[in-house]
């Protein structure tokens, strides 16, 4: 499965976290629940640089210590670690 879905911009996710959670994270979850459910091997999913902000450097590597500062870019790392929990529950 791929995911590059997203409900954008730094500024919403402040003004209305509580969409932004829905529309990102629990739009997610139900994402890796469903492929579980079918049987996928796996899910590629498209986080976003706004998790390393502010840049130190550039260009950016995912090595990069992660230094979110908005919610948008905090629940991106979130929905990494549920995919990658799920990934690793199928062992």
């Amino acid at each position: 499965m791929i995911h590059h879905a997203a409900l954008p911009f730094v500024s919403r996710s402040i003004d209305d976290p509580q969409t932004t959670l829905e529309g990102n994270d629990t739009r997610t979850l139900n994402l890796l629940v469903a492929g579980w459910e079918a049987g996928a091997n796996g899910l590629v999913y498209a986080s976003s640089s706004s998790i390393y902000c502010p840049a130190s450097k550039v260009p950016l590597e995912e090595s990069d210590r992660p230094e979110p500062t908005s919610g948008y870019a905090v629940l991106k790392p979130y929905a990494e670690h549920c995919r990658t929990a799920f990934y690793h529950s199928r062992d």
